[in-house]
């Protein structure tokens, strides 16, 4: 069984306690593009097909250390491959620090690098998450960030910039200079 560092759509009643894992991997000449986003697409339809026509119990997503419930990765998988956004609660983890700032797990597995986006006094953890979200959404539809711009975040503009140290992204709210 995967550790999860996150579950999403499980009410605490419904969450698994043990079981059996069966793993969906690209092998042969996929292998090498595996992380391209044109294949993870079709290996995420494949997943959410799978999931609705099996007794699946959970769905683990190993590069971001989460399970989600079946029903809430189909939806939230097909409504990404219909033109929806993408599915950042589950594809990837958020993790909120004590400042505020939220920082995420397994985005680098679509676009090469993490987030950490700058906590802002006063805000909700709530309206953190959903400001992470937009910009992952946007991001893993643009690609990789290689030089400083501007991101609009649904009415806020955050200022990314690719990080010196490793393969990270920091954003933060361009009123904050």
């Amino acid at each position: 069984m995967m550790d999860a560092a996150q579950s999403f759509g499980f009410t605490d009643a419904a969450m698994p306690e043990a079981f059996e894992v069966v793993e969906l991997v690209p092998s042969g000449h996929i292998v090498s593009g595996a992380g391209l986003v044109p294949i993870l697409r079709t290996m995420m339809n494949l997943a959410a097909n799978l999931v609705l026509e099996l007794p699946v119990l959970a769905v683990g997503w190993g590069p971001a250390q989460t399970r989600m419930e079946p029903a809430y990765f189909c939806r939230s998988v097909l409504n990404w491959l219909g033109g929806g956004p993408f599915p950042a609660l589950g594809l990837t983890g958020l993790v909120r620090a004590e400042d505020g700032s939220v920082t995420s797990r397994g985005l680098t597995h679509f676009m090469g690098q993490e987030i950490q986006l700058q906590g802002l006094r006063g805000e909700s953890a709530a309206d953190s998450v959903k400001i992470a979200m937009r910009v992952i959404d946007q991001l893993v539809r643009r690609g990789r960030i290689d030089a400083p711009m501007k991101i609009d975040a649904g009415g806020q503009t955050l200022l990314a910039e690719p990080s010196q140290i490793g393969r990270l992204v920091l954003l933060w709210r361009e009123n904050d200079g």
